[in-house]
Formats: C-alpha cells, sequence, structure tokens
C-alpha cells in the first residue's frame, strides 16, 4: 500500500513536467468522436462492480480507477489519480444547474465532474442523459449516479473537465442506480504511509488470534501397572492445575502490555508519521496547484502583453496611415493654394497688361499719328519706374505659356484701333 501511494505522490509530482493533455490517438478504425463513446460504455459495463481503494481494474475501482481505466479502453491516458486527472484537457462551464436529465445539453459524454473536499477529492465520468457513471462508496460500488438532487455533489462540486472533444457523440446510459437517502462517495484521500503495527506473543490460551500457539491442557496419560503412572498423572495434575493458569496469567499480562505497547506506538510514533506524510503531501499538491496556477496566470498575462504588444503595433500602423493620409491632404492642399496663386498672379498679369496697353500703346498711336513729336508727357511716362515694370511685367506674360493670349489681344486692340481710326478719319473728311 505505501508503495502505491509513493507511486500517486510520484506521478502527481510529476504530471506538471508532462502536459495531461497530451493524450494517445484512438484505435484505428476508430472515428473520434467515437473516443468518449468508447470509455462511456466501458464505464456501464462495470457498474455494481466493487469499489476498492487504490483499484485500478479491471474488476475493482476506487473513484479515479474507473475514469482512468474507461479512458484506457479508449486507448487515451488521462492519469492515475484526481490529482493528475484534475488537469487534464480542459476545463468547461458546466455545472449540476445544466442537468435535465435526456434534454441536457452543456454536459457531453465522456466529461469529467470533481468534488473536492478538506482531504480529498472525488471524480465520476458523464454518461449521458444526466447520469455519471460513479465509483461511489465501497458499500454500492461503481453505480450509475444522478447527482442533480444529490446534496453531496450539490455543497462540493469544484469543476468539470472535458479530456478530449466528442462532440455530436450519444450514449443511452438506461436507468440509474439505487442508493440510500443521504449517502456520501468516498473521498480519495491520502494513503498512511505506515500501517499500524500488533504485537502478539507467539503463545496464548484459549482462542487467540491467527500466528498464535494456543496453550491447551495436557491429558493425562492412559492408565497402566507402570509404576511411573502415578507420577506421570500427578505431573500432568500439576501442570494443568497449577503450572498452565500460571503461564496463562503471566502470558496475559505480557500481552496487555504488549498491546499498551504497540496502542502507544500505534497512537504516536505510527500516527505522528502518517500525519506528516499526510500534511507533506498536502503541502506538494498545494504547491503543485499553485505552481501550476501561476503558470496559467503567467500565461495568460503573456497572453495579454501579447495581445498589447500587437493592438500598439496595429495603432501604429493605423498612426502611420494617418500621417500619410495627412501629408497627402497637406500636398493637395498646397498644390491647390500654389495653383490659385499662380491663377491668380497670372489674371493680374492680364489686368496689368491691359492698364499698361491702354497707356501706352493706344494714346502713344494716336499722338504719332496727329504729331510725330513724342509729347514729353510720354516720354515722362515712360521714363517713370513704374511704367517701365509695367512693362517688363507684360513682355514675361508675353514669353510665358500665355503669349498667345498676348497676341490675340494685341491683334484685337489693332484690329479695333484700326476700325477707330477709320471712324477718326471719315469724321475729319466730312
Amino acid at each position: 500500500m505505501r508503495y502505491a501511494a509513493l507511486l500517486l505522490l510520484a506521478l502527481a509530482l510529476l504530471s506538471p513536467l508532462v502536459n495531461p493533455a497530451t493524450v494517445a490517438a484512438a484505435p484505428q478504425a476508430q472515428g473520434e468522436s467515437n473516443v468518449c463513446v468508447i470509455a462511456v460504455q466501458a464505464a456501464l459495463t462495470k457498474i455494481e462492480a466493487p469499489y476498492v481503494w487504490g483499484a485500478k481494474g479491471p474488476s475493482s475501482f476506487d473513484c479515479s480507477g474507473l475514469t482512468y481505466w474507461a479512458y484506457q479502453q479508449a486507448g487515451i491516458d488521462i492519469g492515475l489519480s484526481t490529482y493528475d486527472q484534475q488537469g487534464t484537457g480542459t476545463p468547461i462551464a458546466c455545472t449540476l444547474a445544466d442537468l435535465a436529465g435526456s434534454a441536457t445539453i452543456c454536459w457531453q459524454p465522456g466529461d469529467l465532474i470533481f468534488l473536492r473536499y478538506p482531504g480529498g477529492q472525488h471524480v465520476a465520468l458523464y454518461a449521458g442523459s444526466g447520469l455519471f457513471a460513479d465509483a461511489y462508496h465501497p458499500t454500492t460500488g461503481v453505480i450509475l449516479h444522478d447527482p442533480s438532487s444529490d446534496s453531496y455533489y450539490q455543497a462540493h462540486f469544484w469543476q468539470a473537465r472535458r479530456p478530449t472533444s466528442c462532440a455530436g457523440a450519444t450514449v443511452n446510459p438506461g436507468t440509474p442506480s439505487t442508493r440510500s437517502a443521504g449517502s456520501s462517495p468516498s473521498i480519495e484521500a491520502i494513503a498512511d504511509i505506515l500501517p499500524p503495527i500488533a504485537l502478539q506473543l507467539p503463545w496464548a490460551c484459549g482462542t487467540c488470534a491467527t500466528g498464535q500457539a494456543d496453550l491447551a491442557a495436557l491429558p493425562f496419560p492412559d492408565w497402566s501397572v507402570s509404576l511411573l503412572y502415578p507420577f506421570q498423572w500427578f505431573g500432568v495434575w500439576l501442570y494443568n492445575s497449577l503450572f498452565l493458569p500460571l503461564i496463562c496469567w503471566m502470558l496475559a499480562i505480557a500481552q496487555a502490555l504488549l498491546n499498551a505497547l504497540a496502542y502507544a506506538f500505534n497512537g504516536v510514533l505510527v500516527a505522528g508519521v502518517n500525519l506528516f506524510w499526510r500534511l507533506g503531501v498536502l503541502a506538494l499538491l498545494w504547491l503543485r496547484d499553485m505552481f501550476l496556477a501561476s503558470w496559467s496566470f503567467v500565461g495568460w498575462l503573456r497572453l495579454m502583453l501579447w495581445s498589447m504588444y500587437g493592438a500598439m503595433l496595429k495603432l501604429g500602423d493605423d498612426l502611420a496611415q494617418f500621417a500619410m493620409l495627412t501629408d497627402a491632404v497637406a500636398v493637395l492642399v498646397n498644390q491647390f493654394f500654389s495653383d490659385l496663386g499662380l491663377l491668380v498672379v497670372n489674371i493680374a498679369q492680364v489686368l496689368w497688361y491691359f492698364v499698361g496697353l491702354f497707356m501706352t500703346l493706344i494714346p502713344g498711336t494716336v499722338t504719332a499719328v496727329f504729331s510725330p513729336t513724342t509729347p514729353p508727357e510720354l516720354t515722362s511716362i515712360q521714363t517713370f519706374f513704374i511704367f517701365q515694370w509695367i512693362i517688363d511685367f507684360l513682355r514675361a506674360f508675353a514669353d510665358s505659356k500665355l503669349g498667345w493670349v498676348w497676341v490675340s489681344f494685341v491683334g484685337i486692340v489693332y484690329l479695333r484701333f484700326i476700325l477707330w481710326l477709320l471712324d477718326e478719319l471719315s469724321t475729319l473728311n466730312q
């Protein structure tokens, strides 16, 4: 028994190093959706099998032994003890409130339900229709259990896990087993490392325990005419009447002393070793649970930080895209105002050209017609720097891409001037 307990402890301590969710592949010619059906049907064949603590099948089971053996028949290893199985597969949100008989939806065949109680745990296998294959108690053995109305299950429900996904798998487990009202399942506790001792003398008087020789009275010798017969008879009588009661009395006192010594040894030394052993195992299991919880928190934190990093990268990309869009808009606005300014300058150049034209060309031409001598006003205007700047400005306009406009405009002005001149000449002629 102690070696089995040591083996279970070693498996519980080594289980964080091995992924409990890693399971063997299902047998060939069996689809993944049939794995849970195989496990459930295997467990159902063991209904009414005896409950024996630490037994893992195939004829007797404890609670984790039944679930372990059932999944072994489907080619999946979920661990020997509840301490291994509590970390297998994935957790699910199903509770006892989700059990509704054949209308149950949340639970799927093959799911595991766990109870937790100070000092131990309990596990059962969901078989369908709201029922569980459960190595319940030494007095009941393996039963088909309906825990929806079980107050003990309600009070100590801990978690539910799904060792493997079997969506769509259905099993008809049959009718639930009967059990006495108020009974509770056996908690998978931690076994003692030292068994109690028994100190027994090899001899005792009367009917004694196994291994002790029964000291009975000596039979009297058969009657004979031998001279030794009276002495033999007297010796037997003396032993049976005097020495045997004295020996039995001394043996009884010695056995009582040995029983007291064994009681003290068992109550102090053995009980103390077992207590510290149990506390040590519970401390190691607690540390293991804390390590798994911390590791899960680290994994969650890592995923959260990675998600935040991804979100920051996406935000950076969005900001870069926004900056590029802003730059593009700025370029477009700058180009728009540049083109608008160029348009305004071009319009101003045209307007200044008109002003210069009517201030120089037309008055100068008319004056030249009537007076070949250049009037002083025109000379002073031409020498004025504003007029010179206007002429240079208009020449620059004429040399630009809009030169054809200048040529057309000059042509129209000269045509208009010729018409005006002909009109004036005809008036003078009359």
